[in-house]
């Protein structure tokens, strides 16, 4: 297995904010998916899905994952729904250790309210997130490592992934 560590989960569980404090802290690349397919298409999350639909977003994170296979000494933050389509889950392991990062519920639901970025989060939150969670969970879990973040802060999240890696 590469030296890499891809940081998955649902929208708002902390994987860009945790990822970028394990990347600073082991001085490896961070890589966030989303922005990276931002950058490539000039246009936002949200644009993408409103253009060309949710199929389309997927399409270009089947690329990305494919082209993360030569990386190495990176941490990867993943779209939320990145790791559910297109076998990305089974790319993603062999890419590096996949960290499931399981934020409380409620947590996630109380987060998604303050975001107005993320295509997916509309309508009812709660139910939306609910739903979501119910329809992931069990791919998420398929992760190499599952991190409960309740009542961890940052650092102390950040410093459980590097003491897995030990």
């Amino acid at each position: 297995m590469k030296d890499n560590i891809i940081l998955i989960g649902l929208s708002t569980s902390g994987k860009t904010t945790i990822g970028k404090e394990v990347s600073r802290i082991l001085e490896k690349t961070f890589i966030d998916c989303d922005s990276l397919i931002q950058e490539k298409q000039g246009k936002t999350i949200n644009e993408i899905f409103e253009v060309y639909g949710e199929k389309y977003f997927r399409e270009l994170e089947k690329e990305l994952v494919n082209n993360l296979m030569g990386i190495e000494n990176a941490i990867i933050s993943t779209g939320g729904g990145l790791p559910i389509y297109n076998n990305n889950l089974d790319k993603l392991k062999h890419i590096g250790l996949v960290i499931f990062l399981d934020a409380p519920l409620n947590e996630i639901i109380e987060r998604s309210i303050k975001v107005k970025d993320r295509p997916l989060l509309t309508g009812n939150i709660e139910k939306t997130i609910s739903k979501l969670y119910n329809e992931r969970i069990n791919i998420y879990r398929k992760a190499h490592y599952i991190l409960n973040t309740e009542n961890l802060s940052v650092d102390q999240c950040a410093n459980n992934i590097i003491s897995v890696l030990k």
